[in-house]
């Protein structure tokens, strides 16, 4: 809504597990409301505070949460009316300070990407909608090694390839398409044609098998806790987990 309290187009989640809060930015209204968990939980009027205005100039568009100093997220440089440059980058969200991250693949000229971050392997993981590239890099922003596929070009092209990935342990899970990012439905109206396939890395960036799910995935997180994949798929069945034991061990 558009009320003093309220979100008017939710962006980024950040949770603070040590705190028992969490930070939404709204890109409406240019804030990033802080909320305590417990409070949401027990009080239905409870009414959320602005931990920072956000930078229109220069904002973090997804982002992981580390500290109130710290936190490594993929940062939106708006280019005139009509464009944007990604980068990944390092944030302190007491200070609203941004350093983005030395490394710029030199080939690649219009980046679309997204990121995951490893802080028990100190790296983070760029991976790109366009290209069929992943890259490792450390959390100095220094380039460990690229992942290219076998459709790699440095003009991005009509195919979708990595959707999400995530860190699971001593591996890289990434969901992967590599066809059109449109398909027609029955209907004959044109629709995103989500991946289906799960691309396992070790930490190195060698490759080590594909999973065929047969399921159009949407996005996925890791549950270190029972070892599986969260899903969010586009089917009937909006939500499932996968069982990572002896899967990919």
């Amino acid at each position: 809504g558009e009320g003093p309290s309220e979100i008017g187009r939710v962006g980024s989640i950040g949770v603070d597990e040590n705190r028992n809060k969490f930070y939404v930015s709204d890109h409406s209204k240019l804030n990033i409301f802080s909320f305590d968990l417990d409070s949401v939980l027990a009080d239905s009027f409870y009414e959320p505070h602005v931990k920072m205005k956000i930078n229109p100039h220069q904002f973090p568009n997804d982002y992981t949460y580390i500290n109130d100093t710290l936190c490594i997220g993929q940062i939106i440089t708006p280019i005139g009316h009509n464009n944007f440059k990604p980068s990944v980058g390092k944030w302190n969200m007491n200070t609203g300070k941004i350093e983005l991250m030395k490394y710029e693949h030199p080939e690649i000229k219009k980046k679309r990407i997204n990121f995951t971050v490893s802080m028990e392997n100190n790296i983070y993981i760029e991976y790109y909608y366009h290209h069929d590239l992943m890259s490792i890099y450390n959390l100095n922003g220094d380039l460990k090694h690229n992942i290219y596929g076998p459709n790699w070009n440095s003009e991005a092209d009509r195919n979708d390839y990595y959707g999400n990935a995530v860190v699971c342990q001593d591996k890289i899970i990434a969901s992967y398409s590599g066809e059109d990012s449109l398909i027609e439905d029955e209907n004959g109206s044109k629709r995103s044609n989500n991946p289906k396939k799960l691309l396992i890395f070790d930490l190195n960036g060698d490759y080590i098998k594909t999973l065929e799910t047969e399921y159009e995935i949407i996005s996925l997180c890791y549950d270190n806790d029972n070892h599986r994949l969260i899903l969010n798929l586009n089917e009937e069945v909006q939500f499932a987990y996968l069982n990572l034991n002896g899967l990919i061990d």
